[in-house]
């Protein structure tokens, strides 16, 4: 498949920045893999006069994690690119939408989903929590026990993906498996983190088990 500006970002067209966001995206996913921070750097200041300095490598993948996609038609090269950019960028949750009130049961869910029409096996993981929740969490950890163990590392880190109407969404994007996970029953255990990735607080959510879809 390929990037595909999601449609809320349409609002005269296709926009100049919104179509140099995409042209920037797609050559990302032609580098020769592993695509990791280091090779996406590499590759961009290859041949030029002057590298980045790293608060104007900090401003470029911050913008390049932020461009809204369609993630139903990612494939697993573009969800790697997306993932790298994301933990790269580590996008400060807005202080928009929280608050000060500690996650708990009553103020936070997490769903699994497939990316419908990426490759094989290929999920994103969601932990949403409500506009009042502490403005302090930056980052969720998910640790996921399951049998078969078709993850290759039990423990993710969700990173800040965007403010709604309800809550901030922190997600993950998982492009490798050890094996199909579909049907597997996962227990699930959350660990809230700070700036510092010091635990603010952790419990197990109502939903565990979770199924993967």
């Amino acid at each position: 498949m390929a990037f595909k500006l999601a449609l809320a970002t349409y609002t005269t067209g296709l926009e100049a920045q919104a179509a140099k966001s995409l042209a920037t995206l797609k050559h990302l996913a032609t580098i020769t893999p592993p695509i990791t921070e280091a090779a996406m750097r590499a590759d961009l200041e290859t041949s030029q006069f002057q590298a980045f300095d790293n608060d104007e490598w900090g401003k470029f993948v911050a913008q390049m994690a932020a461009v809204q996609l369609e993630e139903s038609v990612l494939t697993a090269t573009e969800v790697g690119v997306i993932n790298v950019l994301k933990a790269a960028a580590n996008l400060d949750p807005s202080l928009d939408c929280c608050g000060v009130d500690v996650p708990v049961n009553a103020n936070t869910s997490v769903a699994v989903y497939p990316l419908i029409g990426s490759a094989t096996w290929q999920h994103a993981i969601e932990v949403k929590m409500g506009p009042s929740t502490d403005c302090n969490v930056k980052s969720v950890d998910v640790t996921l026990t399951g049998v078969p163990a078709t993850l290759p590392t039990p423990t993710v880190k969700c990173l800040f993906e965007k403010c709604t109407a309800s809550g901030r969404i922190f997600k993950y994007y998982f492009t490798s498996y050890v094996s199909d996970p579909t049907g597997v029953n996962y227990a699930i255990n959350l660990d809230f983190k700070d700036v510092d990735d010091v635990s603010i607080t952790s419990f197990v959510p109502s939903s565990s088990p979770i199924t993967f879809p």
